[in-house]
């Protein structure tokens, strides 16, 4: 019984840390994403053509 408890949270940890990179992931993208529109934005701006 404890064998199977062990693997338990041995399995749930694994989970966690799984979701968790992919979620850090997710955030870094959409931070680049972020970025790139900004720049996009500026770009935009210095040629004179507006949002």
């Amino acid at each position: 019984m404890r064998s199977k408890v062990a693997r338990e949270e041995t399995l749930a940890r694994a989970k966690g840390e799984l979701l968790s990179g992919d979620l850090e992931g997710r955030l870094h993208a959409l931070e680049r994403e972020e970025k790139i529109n900004s720049l996009l934005e500026e770009i935009k701006t210095r040629k004179g053509l507006g949002a």
